[in-house]
């Protein structure tokens, strides 16, 4: 016995057989009459029962009736019976009811359509006339009303004054002018005084006579005899004074 091995081995091909594909589907239908679906959506809140009550002067009447009736120039105005004035309250008063029954909600048929409107006259009477204000009660509702600023200015005011009196109290006294004496002064004799009417007078002529060596003179003067100075410059300041 002879064995092959691992020899291959050579595949032939089988005879191939016919295929088929088969599909199944399925439906249902069902069939109904026509029909129609309404659908109603109403808003919250709707108001079942709306009421109007109108008050109308009884000079409205009237005046429709001057209206319609104008005076005739030349003659007499006229005067409107009771009749005429009721006639035209109730065709006024029907156009009113109208056009108010047409702005609530409606009413089922065959009852009044007017169950909740009213309308009725009212006689017209003259108040007093208001009397105006008083420049007092002006005033006094002005300081009512402004006394924090009045009481500002006023502070600011008192203030200012007690200021200047502090100021005018703190300024330096005038000093008093030295009074002239009449007739020689104690301590001092004839002679001198002469001497210092001669100074004085001399030292007078030279301020009058402007000059580069005034304060050098004065100066020297004051040095040589300091009274007789002193006693010129009091003489001058009591002069001026």
């Amino acid at each position: 016995m002879t064995g092959q091995g691992n020899s291959p081995l050579a595949l032939t091909q089988e005879a191939s057989g016919s295929e088929s594909t088969s599909t199944e589907s399925a439906s249902k239908q069902k069939n109904q009459a026509g029909h129609t679906v309404v659908t109603t959506t109403k808003p919250g809140l709707l108001p079942t029962k709306v009421t109007a009550a109108i008050q109308i002067p009884a000079s409205h009447f009237v005046n429709i009736w001057k209206n319609r009736n104008p005076v005739v120039p030349g003659q007499p105005a006229k005067v409107p019976d009771a009749a005429q004035i009721d006639q035209i309250k109730q065709s006024t008063i029907k156009e009113i009811e109208d056009a108010v029954r047409n702005l609530i909600p409606p009413v089922p048929q065959g009852t009044n359509q007017y169950p909740f409107i009213t309308v009725a006259s009212y006689e017209y009477i003259p108040s007093a006339p208001i009397a105006a204000p008083t420049l007092t009660d002006t005033v006094l509702e002005y300081l009512g009303e402004s006394w924090r600023t009045i009481g500002m200015i006023a502070v600011g005011l008192v203030s200012l004054v007690m200021l200047r009196g502090m100021i005018r109290g703190a300024a330096p006294a005038p000093a008093p002018a030295a009074e002239a004496v009449d007739g020689p002064r104690l301590g001092v004799t004839e002679e001198e005084e002469e001497e210092e009417q001669v100074v004085e007078s001399t030292l007078r002529r030279k301020f009058d006579a402007s000059g580069p060596n005034l304060k050098q003179e004065l100066q020297l003067l004051v040095k040589e005899d300091p009274d007789a100075a002193a006693a010129i410059l009091r003489n001058w300041i009591g002069d001026a004074a």
